[in-house]
């Protein structure tokens, strides 16, 4: 199995840009996804995140305590706030 590159778009608070990270590590297309492989995800969503706040500094321990998010379709993928 091949690894899958999903792209995510970083904005950070305070911040009138986005930037394009790259989560690594997933195997499977999103329809087949397990739990291991949305953990991947939401870790590494949360990792971009803390490296664009501390750019230069080593990866630090993630930790989920709980997730708000809204998804709206735009053109012809979707915006997660």
């Amino acid at each position: 199995m091949s690894e899958i590159n999903v792209p995510v778009d970083v904005w950070l608070r305070g911040t009138d840009f986005a930037t394009t990270e790259r989560i690594e590590g997933i195997t499977r297309p999103p329809l087949s996804w397990t739990d291991a492989d949305v953990r991947l995800m939401l870790e590494g969503m949360l990792r971009a995140m803390d490296r664009r706040q501390h750019p230069g500094e080593p990866d630090r321990d993630i930790a989920l305590r709980g997730l708000s998010w809204i998804v709206n379709p735009y053109e012809e993928g979707g915006v997660v706030v």
